[in-house]
């Protein structure tokens, strides 16, 4: 499944979701620049930000930001 029509979908229903995605990359990553995670409201995932930690701390961060619909920076090391 696409993370964007995912998103348009999402959005058209009314359902709330966060979109996390890589905006920098600095050494190894198991992911790339611009790469895209959509984060639904019950806390299933569309597509990945890479993976282990660095995909579950960012699918908790965005689950827990659909109240205040505020965006976010993260950065993991």
């Amino acid at each position: 499944m696409d993370v964007l029509e995912e998103l348009v979908r999402l959005r058209r229903s009314g359902e709330r979701c966060a979109l996390a995605t890589i905006v920098e990359v600095d050494g190894s990553v198991p992911s790339f620049e611009s790469a895209k995670m959509l984060v639904r409201q019950d806390g299933s995932i569309v597509g990945t930000v890479g993976g282990g930690l660095c995909r579950r701390r960012s699918a908790n961060r965005s689950a827990g930001s659909h109240g205040d619909r505020q965006p976010r920076l993260l950065s993991f090391t």
